[in-house]
């Protein structure tokens, strides 16, 4: 696995804008302002934990949770 897809579940309230932050392992990778995002350069055989926190347009944040732990495949053996 090289990738992973993060998709989320959004409930905008009147028209607000709402970003999401995006961890990887607790260290911030990026913020998004959609419902879904390719997580890149993955190692094979690693654990990572992913977690997200909402903020809304005048900046109140989310406490972080859905929490998600995968542990990527192994590399693949090429056949000769």
């Amino acid at each position: 696995m090289k990738y992973l897809l993060i998709l989320l579940i959004a409930i905008k309230s009147f028209g607000q804008t709402i970003t999401y932050d995006i961890y990887q392992n607790g260290v911030y990778i990026t913020s998004i302002n959609t419902i879904k995002y390719t997580v890149t350069g993955l190692t094979p055989s690693t654990t990572y934990t992913f977690y997200v926190i909402a903020k809304d347009a005048s900046g109140n944040k989310s406490a972080p949770n859905n929490f998600v732990t995968i542990t990527t495949l192994p590399k693949r053996k090429t056949r000769r």
